[in-house]
């Protein structure tokens, strides 16, 4: 960031797409505790706390596409060795008989099979958030969240029972990331306003 910064003489802020979507979905939803799970051609979990995206000490937190998939998960996909590979883009569009994730969210919700074959997927995955982060609420996101809306949450819901964490589609669902850039800017915008008038007071 910081040779960025004195390269072009400008401020710069350096985020990845999952807390992005997270911040949009804060914006678009007025939630401000609950774990935004990013389900794409890779996977990722924005955490959100108190209105606060938690990016860990490294800013590698919600990085759990490399998390390996529990022994249950050899009765979905015998092959699956981390979670990106049991839900990952590639995944579904195999699990679809198409070739790309493009081509795989574009006939996902009329296909009741593949979104319960997909729920049981994302639920292993959603046990796990669970355990570790205990949210109120998780927020299915990304390509294939998004495509499977409400019906996929439902399945999710469904799958981890009635006393579990509650689930939905996400409500960001034009463009997320750089609806949550927007966010991130126009904060940090009204932030620095702010501060200029309290010098100038």
């Amino acid at each position: 960031t910081r040779l960025i910064a004195d390269g072009t003489g400008r401020d710069v802020i350096l985020d990845n797409d999952v807390n992005l979507a997270t911040i949009a979905e804060r914006t678009a939803s007025g939630e401000n505790d609950f774990v935004y799970l990013w389900l794409g051609s890779g996977l990722g979990a924005g955490i959100d706390i108190g209105g606060r995206v938690q990016r860990g000490s490294s800013g590698s937190a919600g990085e759990i596409g490399y998390l390996e998939v529990p022994r249950s998960a050899a009765a979905l996909d015998p092959q699956a060795g981390d979670f990106t590979d049991l839900l990952g883009g590639p995944a579904i569009a195999r699990l679809l008989g198409v070739t790309t994730l493009a081509e795989a969210v574009r006939v996902l919700p009329d296909n009741e099979a593949a979104l319960t074959e997909i729920a049981a997927r994302v639920a292993l995955l959603a046990a796990v958030l669970e355990a570790v982060l205990d949210p109120a609420l998780l927020v299915l996101g990304g390509p294939t969240g998004l495509a499977g809306g409400t019906r996929l949450a439902e399945l999710v819901a469904a799958r981890l029972g009635a006393d579990s964490v509650q689930v939905r589609a996400g409500r960001a669902n034009r463009r997320p990331v750089l609806q949550g850039a927007r966010a991130l800017l126009v904060s940090r915008l009204r932030q620095r306003l702010e501060a200029r008038i309290e010098e100038d007071a």
